[in-house]
């Protein structure tokens, strides 16, 4: 067998799983989670999981396996008429829920998606002749042929892109509310509240406006004729919807619509041979649900859509040697090429694989990225060496503190001061190690370029009022370094120590005493300036 040698830009793949099509399709490594969604009788069709955890490659796989899909893009959607509407800006401020009507939007984008994905509608007439023979297919059924009257009034909108369906049911929707309202002498969006100038008594008829308005029969009917007349071949079809992180409209509105989207999900379970899938980042999830917690959205009753995504070490270090083999097998010899084939077996005390692998928060997209690294300072070398792990370390590890602070930052206001406050501590520490002067200082920061609607800020300015303690505020702030993935938490003798990326996602600051040992995750040491354990 020819020696290996490391050349110029051998890589194992890139950091996005577009930019990884290749590697996808070669050295694809299924930890248990494609079979359940591709499969419609199961309930899991939300993938959660944070940045680099394979969410798009699941969604790329199901794209690859034959089956009939749509893809609903949400970054090629403008919301702009929606977001500027200011009849929705005024029911909003005035606490109109409008909960149900982005659940119309949703149902309808869904519905017309599916029907001209799997009938092929791409203009006009291709559009009438669906309805036609849809027409003929339901015509001893009423409620469906109301509800094929409702969807035709589109006319030429119907198969046209969607957002302009979206304008026409927004449209459609302001009219609604303006009868209501000038029936009363008053005029929505011209500039004021809506509870400005009216009483609570017509708020609430507003708000049943609302409701009726979106609550018709024919809306009702509609899936239930995706079901029974659209998807009647028995073929399994999906709509796959990722990217929702570039959704980029207003932040609380977008919560709004992703929240309406799950509830959506939901209703959809019971069309037969369908599944809906999206893809969605544990930190964006997790937003959605502080943000529109007050709005009826109960968590738990979810749970059972959830599929969140776990990886072990030994599922990474297939992926990994998978990858290794497919660079380096044709060139130097026919059998298998794996890790310790080209990594020193060692470093210090560890195995190689465990020591890059502890520095991850078990996520390919990281492991992928350092081992990358190694091999671009191997150049020309038959192996990569301790020193060049270890070299390539502070690298990567600076690397992954931007990263996570980019995550992080819409769930967080200044993460990277929460990062500063243990730069240069002990691996391990608890909340004893933080003095009275270091928190007051940690905490000033947040009361300028004040951002009322974080929940730490609020935490702080309690703190300044005497109403909370230091050790609750930090207890808070562990917390969130908790659910970053920076920290991890042993919060009682008999367990092993938590992370949130291998555990429970959070954990309520109650549960933080005052000597609870919290550990700074390895893969920020180098970063961070923290002196690892005696045995690393």
């Amino acid at each position: 067998m020819q020696e290996i040698v490391i050349k110029k830009n051998a890589k194992i793949g890139a950091a996005s799983a577009e930019e990884d099509a290749y590697f996808l399709e070669k050295c694809f490594v299924d930890n248990g989670d494609l079979d359940l969604l591709k499969n419609p009788d199961r309930p899991e069709s939300i993938i959660v999981g944070r940045t680099g955890s394979g969410k798009s490659a699941l969604i790329s796989k199901i794209e690859d396996s034959g089956r009939e899909f749509v893809r609903v893009n949400l970054e090629d959607i403008s919301l702009s008429y929606l977001e500027n509407s200011s009849i929705i800006a005024s029911l909003e401020k005035d606490g109109v829920n409008l909960d149900l009507f982005y659940q119309l939007l949703w149902r309808h984008v869904i519905s017309v998606e599916i029907m001209r994905a799997k009938n092929n509608i791409i203009n006009e007439d291709s559009s009438r002749a669906f309805f036609n023979k849809l027409f003929i297919k339901t015509q001893r059924d009423k409620r469906k042929q109301k509800t094929i009257e409702y969807v035709e009034k589109f006319g030429d909108k119907f198969w046209l892109e969607t957002e302009e369906r979206i304008k026409e049911i927004t449209t459609n929707f302001e009219k609604e509310i303006k009868t209501t309202l000038s029936v009363h002498g008053l005029q929505a969006g011209a500039g004021a509240s809506v509870g400005e100038v009216i009483t609570k008594e017509l708020l609430h008829k507003v708000q049943d406006k609302v409701i009726s308005t979106v609550q018709m029969k024919e809306l009702n009917q509609l899936i239930t004729i995706i079901n029974e007349d659209v998807l009647d071949d028995g073929r399994e079809f999906y709509v796959l919807i990722d990217n929702v992180d570039e959704f980029w409209i207003n932040a609380n509105l977008k919560y709004k619509l992703i929240r309406s989207l799950i509830e959506t999900i939901k209703k959809f379970r019971k069309v037969q041979n369908l599944k809906i899938i999206l893809a969605i980042r544990s930190d964006l999830l997790q937003k959605v649900i502080s943000e529109t917690k007050n709005s009826g959205f109960q968590e738990e009753k979810y749970e059972d859509l959830y599929l969140r995504i776990y990886w072990r070490p030994e599922q990474l270090l297939s992926l990994v040697n998978q990858r290794l083999d497919s660079v380096f097998k044709l060139k130097y010899t026919k059998g298998l090429v794996s890790f310790y084939q080209i990594f020193s077996p060692k470093i210090g005390n560890k195995e190689s694989f465990d020591y890059i692998c502890e520095r991850t928060m078990l996520r390919p997209r990281e492991i992928i990225l350092y081992i990358n690294r190694c091999l671009e300072e191997s150049v020309n070398l038959a192996k990569v060496t301790a020193r060049v792990v270890r070299d390539c370390e502070f690298y990567y590890s600076r690397k992954r503190v931007v990263s996570l602070s980019e995550e992080w930052s819409s769930v967080y206001h200044k993460i990277s001061k929460y990062f500063d406050l243990i730069k240069g501590l002990e691996y391990k520490f608890d909340l004893t190690r933080f003095q009275k002067r270091q928190v007051d200082d940690f905490s000033q920061d947040f009361l300028i370029d004040l951002d009322e609607n974080d929940e730490f800020t609020k935490s702080v300015q309690k703190y300044f009022e005497g109403q909370l303690s230091r050790q609750s505020l930090i207890a808070k702030m562990l917390s969130i370094l908790y659910a970053v993935g920076v920290v991890g938490l042993k919060l009682d003798k008999t367990t092993s120590v938590s992370w949130s990326f291998d555990d429970e996602p959070v954990v309520d600051p109650s549960e933080i005493k005052r000597n609870t040992p919290a550990y700074i995750h390895p893969m920020v040491w180098r970063a961070f300036s923290i002196n690892p354990p005696e045995r690393e």
